[in-house]
């Protein structure tokens, strides 16, 4: 029913123009994930920063920022990294129900 499997990539780029875009822009795919590669390593290594600096005691130099009710208080970059691993996580939950054959 429907399409097979090995013709549904090609049908979507061609049907989506996918494929004329690709052309027009050679390269730029790869450039893209070049660049996505690279912030997530950013941001793996600043949550690995962050998970280290969690374990210094409170109040060392480098050590979490309290507020006055004594909770930490999460630096931007680390709340940022925090939403991007769990939608990196939600995505590796789900791709297997999006893509089951892959």
């Amino acid at each position: 029913r429907g399409l097979p499997d090995k013709l549904r990539q090609k049908a979507w780029t061609v049907l989506t123009g996918v494929d004329l875009i690709m052309t027009e822009n050679t390269g730029e795919y790869d450039a893209l994930v070049q660049k996505a590669e690279e912030e997530y390593r950013k941001i793996h290594d600043l949550e690995s920063a962050a998970d280290s600096s969690e374990s210094c005691a409170d109040g060392a130099v480098g050590g979490p920022r309290a507020n006055a009710d004594g909770s930490s208080v999460p630096s931007k970059s680390t709340s940022q990294s925090s939403r991007v691993g769990s939608v990196l996580d939600t995505i590796e939950r789900d791709i297997h129900r999006t893509f089951p054959k892959h």
